[in-house]
């Protein structure tokens, strides 16, 4: 008659043993998991404001018609808050046509800054943007504000190269009339020294050259972010600077 097979004991103490700690282990991972969770929860109840109750304004979009291709925008902070939007796309008709805003730089209309009052009802208001000497048309890509210093990165191409543009924004008072605020632009612009040149260098010890952006960087600066009224970071988004006079630009 056939013996039943039996395993020795210490092997059964063994696996006995392991099946035990990996009970543990899991048990002790599950805890930690349950555990950070009421901690993090926890936290945020005590910690995080209650999120606000939505209005119906705040709950609706409505389309405002302006900018054709707003590129950029950068808050203006106070009473009320103010967006600054430049248009871009009256040059590369990404948003527009050839028919309705033209095709070289005879009929291709310069680009604006608008102004979005952040109100319960919101209102879009084009600037008088005054430009200095040398640039005769604005085609805008990025903005960038520091303090009431306004910068744009503006590919004026043939009608003022490459450039970084600047204005001091100032906002209506008593003194410009009863209705200072709401029935003319809620801010006004006036013309800073513009950049159109700067010493270019490979690495901190070189000693580089001074070249116009024009020349190195015509079409090709992005977006700007100013650290002082005198002093920012920019970006570069094609490796190299487009032509200043090109058929398809038609500048």
């Amino acid at each position: 008659e056939a013996e039943p097979c039996t395993f020795p004991s210490h092997r059964m103490s063994r696996l006995s043993s392991a099946a035990v700690l990996i009970v543990l282990l899991a048990v002790a991972l599950l805890e930690s998991d349950i555990l950070s969770w009421l901690r993090v929860s926890l936290l945020d109840a005590l910690l995080l404001p209650a999120p606000p109750t939505l209005s119906r304004f705040d709950r609706e979009c409505s389309r405002l018609a302006g900018p054709v291709g707003a590129e950029d925008g950068v808050l203006l902070d106070g009473d009320p808050p103010v967006v600054l939007m430049g248009e871009l796309d009256a040059l590369s008709h990404e948003f527009t046509t050839a028919d309705v805003h033209g095709a070289s730089a005879s009929t291709i209309p310069p680009g604006r800054i608008w102004a979005l009052e952040m109100t319960a009802q919101p209102r879009l208001t084009p600037l008088e943007v005054p430009l200095p000497a040398g640039a005769t048309t604005m085609h805008l890509h990025g903005l960038g504000l520091h303090g009431d210093v306004l910068f744009a990165v503006n590919h004026a191409f043939g009608s003022g190269g490459e450039r970084i543009e600047r204005w001091r924004v100032s906002r209506p008072t008593a003194k410009d009339g009863a209705d200072a605020g709401t029935a003319g632009p809620p801010v006004a612009l006036s013309a800073l020294p513009p950049v159109t040149a700067a010493l270019f260098r490979d690495g901190p010890s070189e000693p580089g050259e001074r070249a116009t952006l024009t020349s190195k960087l015509n079409a090709a600066i992005n977006d700007i972010a100013p650290v002082s009224p005198t002093e920012w970071y920019m970006t570069q988004f094609v490796d190299e600077p487009v032509r200043l006079y090109t058929v398809s630009h038609g500048l």
